[in-house]
């Protein structure tokens, strides 16, 4: 959640159109593998736009962590319709805060976002 705060005040509007326009993608996406992937690209924005080499890096790794068949497995196993729209509620609700420069509300979001896949993968 911290990371949103570096977004807020580092990111640029370019930064934030990107994302959106993940958010669109991921939504428009008619497969499983379509959303996974525009999933991880909007994370991987979302780091780029704190302009942080090492954020960068880490999300880079958990970009390939993401990719390993027992990551997939998972997510394909627990992601249905509905949490799927959940997600893309919560990916907006994440973006929205960010463009709008309120760190707040973005930590608070991400939490939100965080425990839900949590939950949803775990158990």
């Amino acid at each position: 959640p911290a990371i949103a705060a570096l977004v807020v005040q580092h990111g640029t509007p370019a930064d934030f159109a990107a994302m959106q326009n993940a958010c669109d993608e991921a939504e428009a996406a008619a497969s499983f593998e379509q959303f996974e992937v525009w999933d991880a690209k909007l994370h991987e924005l979302m780091a780029t736009a704190t302009h942080n080499l090492f954020i960068e890096k880490v999300f880079a790794l958990m970009t390939a962590a993401r990719s390993q068949a027992t990551w997939g497995a998972l997510k394909r196993k627990s992601l249905t319709p509905e949490r799927r729209a959940a997600y893309q509620v919560e990916h907006r609700e994440i973006v929205e805060a960010l463009h709008d420069r309120d760190a707040d509300r973005a930590m608070a979001a991400v939490r939100r976002h965080l425990v839900h896949v949590r939950e949803n993968l775990l158990g």
